[in-house]
């Protein structure tokens, strides 16, 4: 875990609990008790982060590998620079905080889902992922780049699928549940699906 409640480097072996800085096959924990900003300086790679709060976790360099990346509550943010890449394989956003992700930066997810009020902002250079789900008030915003996902799904209370710049190149796309909004700015901005679209409910 990480112990320094006022945050710091990722790279300092001193701001974990085991002394060392966590590697391929390690778990990362970020509890409620650090409240300040952790500054990541070096590639991250790890099987899991478990992030639940208020401070701020800044990718600022690197090419960064985790297999399960979960934010369980919280206001915290998540911001990866420009230029910097990341490949997670499940990525659960729980929390209330937003994930910015900035131009030149490619994300490969195999799941991505956010099940709480949270936001995440996208003007990187692509985005991959397999399942892209959204419920619960949550708000996804393409503000610049190219989204491409095989399966998105939109469900429960009013998620919110922005498409203000940039190319959305989806499969399948569901809506189902009481409200939505899927919303697409003026051209070049626009959504391609290729196999389903559905939506049901306002």
């Amino acid at each position: 875990s990480f112990k320094t409640a006022a945050g710091g480097a990722w790279e300092t072996a001193s701001n974990w609990d085991i002394g060392v800085v966590p590697g391929a096959a390690d778990t990362v924990t970020i509890p409620s008790t650090i409240t300040g900003a952790i500054n990541v300086g070096v590639s991250v790679n790890v099987a899991t982060i478990t992030k639940s709060n208020a401070g701020a976790l800044n990718f600022n360099v690197g090419t960064h590998a985790i297999g399960t990346f979960a934010i369980t509550t919280g206001t915290g943010s998540i911001t990866f620079a420009s230029n910097t890449s990341a490949i997670i394989t499940n990525f659960t956003h729980a929390g209330t905080g937003a994930i910015t992700v900035n131009s030149g930066v490619t994300s490969l997810f195999n799941t991505f889902a956010m099940t709480s009020t949270g936001t995440m902002t996208f003007a990187g250079a692509q985005i991959n992922a397999n399942l892209w789900q959204q419920t619960a008030g949550s708000t996804f915003t393409l503000s610049g780049g190219v989204f491409n996902a095989t399966t998105v799904e939109l469900t429960g209370n009013a998620p919110k699928y922005y498409i203000n710049a940039g190319v959305a190149t989806i499969g399948t796309l569901r809506h189902a549940g009481s409200s939505g909004i899927l919303q697409v700015g003026a051209a070049p901005a626009r959504i391609d699906v290729s196999s389903l679209f559905e939506w049901s409910g306002v």
